[in-house]
C-alpha cells in the first residue's frame, strides 16, 4: 500500500444522491479530494477552525469578547502542530470578506503555512465546496485521515453515509479512504 504524502490525500468524497437544488452540486457520482477544494490552499484544519469566524462576519455579527469588533484570533486544534489565525473583516464598497492571517504557529503545518501567511475567504474567490457540506463532512475526514474506522450504524467501516445539513435540500455523501490496489 502506499503512503499519501499528506494525512487526508486518499479520502474522497462522492455525490450518493441530490434532493431538491444545490447551489454547489447537481451530478450524483461525482467525486472529490476534500484536501485540493478549498481556497488559497488553506488546510483544512485552519477553514475548519476560521469558517464560523467567516459567516459571523460576513453576516454582519461580532463577537462580545473580541477587543476589536472587526478582529478576533483563534488556533487550529492541534495540540502539536498549530496555527494561530488573526481573522478580520474587510469591508470594500458594498463586499465583505475575511482576511486571515497566520500570526503564530507551534510544529509543522502539513500545508507548510508559515508566520505572515495572508488567505482571503469572500465571495470574489468563492469555494468550490459547500462549507456546510464541508463542517458535516470533517469529522469523518479527520476520522478516516488519521487510519482509522468510521464509526456509525454501530458498526467500523472504511467509508460513511453523510448528509449536508442544509434545510433547503439534500445532498447525501460517501465519504472514503481512497486504498490504492497493490502493485
Amino acid at each position: 500500500m502506499s503512503i499519501p504524502q499528506t494525512p487526508g490525500e486518499n479520502i474522497k468524497v462522492k455525490i450518493m444522491e441530490i434532493k431538491g437544488k444545490c447551489p454547489y452540486f447537481n451530478s450524483v457520482g461525482s467525486e472529490y479530494n476534500l484536501e485540493n477544494m478549498l481556497p488559497c490552499n488553506l488546510c483544512l484544519k485552519a477553514f475548519h477552525t476560521a469558517y464560523p469566524y467567516y459567516l459571523t462576519f460576513l453576516h454582519g455579527g461580532w463577537f462580545r469578547w473580541a477587543r476589536r469588533k472587526n478582529l478576533v484570533i483563534a488556533q487550529c486544534p492541534g495540540p502539536d502542530n498549530s496555527l494561530v489565525m488573526e481573522m478580520k473583516l474587510i469591508t470594500k464598497e458594498k463586499a465583505k470578506s475575511v482576511a486571515v492571517k497566520i500570526i503564530g504557529k507551534r510544529g509543522t503545518c502539513q500545508k507548510g503555512h508559515s508566520v505572515g501567511d495572508t488567505f482571503e475567504l469572500g465571495p470574489e474567490n468563492s469555494l468550490n465546496f459547500c462549507p456546510r457540506a464541508f463542517d458535516a463532512l470533517y469529522p469523518y475526514y479527520l476520522t478516516l485521515s488519521s487510519g482509522k474506522e468510521a464509526q456509525g450504524a454501530g458498526q467500523d467501516s472504511p467509508s460513511a453515509l453523510v448528509a449536508c445539513p442544509s434545510h433547503f435540500n439534500t445532498v447525501v455523501f460517501k465519504i472514503y479512504r481512497d486504498e490504492p490496489a497493490d502493485s
